[in-house]
């Protein structure tokens, strides 16, 4: 009889006479490009290569999956301008691809200083990645957390990303303007809503919460701005 080469779906039984028990075996698994693991295996071992080089396995999930957070950006006077979801991580390097969609669409107005409580690892990611986004604006830490949480020896956060080093955000008296905290109070009526929003479908969500809620904020924040008698309007378009 002509061998014939097993396919990766075939499948077998085999009778273990001294255990009287019946194992089901399969065919070798091959990978994408038709050659079997052991051989390739054996391969990479022979070659020097490490074994990590070998396609990873495809695993199904079936359960219910969570987005890590949502980013939002907000204006020092409180007004909600965007946000964005960060679906597995708060990286950096999301937060920057945000920031450039955000500003980069029809009608919207490039911001000259953005405020972050990471921005002096979003530098590093600016010089590094040279993305020219970012030329000319300034990248700050609000005054809390540069203060507080960043190390007093990193020369290009206490250069760079230091309030105090920019004339505009200071009055006559060395004060601050506005409260470059703002957005972690808006973060506090933000997550008022959790227990409300983490049984929503994708959908629902996005329609219940970043656009409603976030525009009926955003009307009630110029009403009380209003009334102090301040004068929020968007910038001109140059």
């Amino acid at each position: 009889d002509e061998d014939i080469t097993l396919q990766d779906v075939e499948e077998w039984y085999e009778h273990d006479v001294p255990s009287s028990a019946v194992q089901l075996l399969q065919a070798p698994t091959t990978t994408l490009t038709g050659v079997l693991d052991t051989i390739m295996s054996s391969q990479a071992v022979a070659d020097g290569c490490s074994t990590k080089d070998t396609p990873p396995k495809l695993k199904a999930t079936f359960c219910r999956q969570c987005t890590n957070n949502k980013q939002l950006v907000v204006r020092p006077c409180g007004v909600i301008c965007g946000c964005g979801t960060m679906y597995h991580h708060e990286a950096v390097s999301n937060m920057l691809i945000m920031i450039e969609k955000m500003f980069t669409l029809p009608r919207a107005c490039k911001p000259q200083h953005m405020i972050y409580d990471s921005n002096c690892n979003a530098l590093h990611e600016v010089e590094s990645c040279n993305i020219t986004f970012f030329e000319g604006m300034g990248m700050c830490v609000d005054a809390f957390h540069h203060k507080t949480k960043h190390k007093a020896s990193d020369m290009l956060c206490r250069k760079c990303c230091d309030m105090k080093a920019y004339p505009e955000f200071l009055d006559d008296n060395g004060r601050y303007y506005f409260n470059s905290s703002i957005p972690e109070q808006t973060n506090i009526w933000f997550g008022g809503f959790h227990d409300i929003c983490q049984e929503m479908t994708p959908v629902k969500y996005d329609f219940f919460f970043l656009d409603e809620m976030i525009l009926h904020q955003n009307h009630m924040t110029v009403s009380t701005l209003q009334t102090q008698g301040k004068l929020p309007h968007h910038p001109p378009v140059l």
